[in-house]
């Protein structure tokens, strides 16, 4: 890869971005969180052409053994 700056995301600004949609509306599914920082992402990061967007749930609300839920989508122009 390329080691050129110019050419990335400020990943500092995509956390800000991040934290910014996660807190502003509920989500009453994994899913809709995914979905709705996917596209917060490409409207912010014009430069983007496509982004993978993973949210873990840890511990869920139901009775599974399991320590996390997860769900990932890949969004593209």
């Amino acid at each position: 890869g390329r080691d050129d700056l110019a050419g990335t995301v400020d990943y500092a600004e995509l956390a800000r971005l991040v934290l910014s949609v996660s807190g502003e509306l509920e989500c009453r599914t994994v899913e809709a969180l995914v979905g709705r920082i996917g596209r917060a992402a490409l409207l912010r990061f014009p430069e983007l052409l496509s982004l993978r967007v993973r949210v873990a749930k840890i511990h869920p609300p139901f009775e599974a053994i399991v320590e996390a839920t997860e769900v990932e989508a890949v969004f593209r122009r």
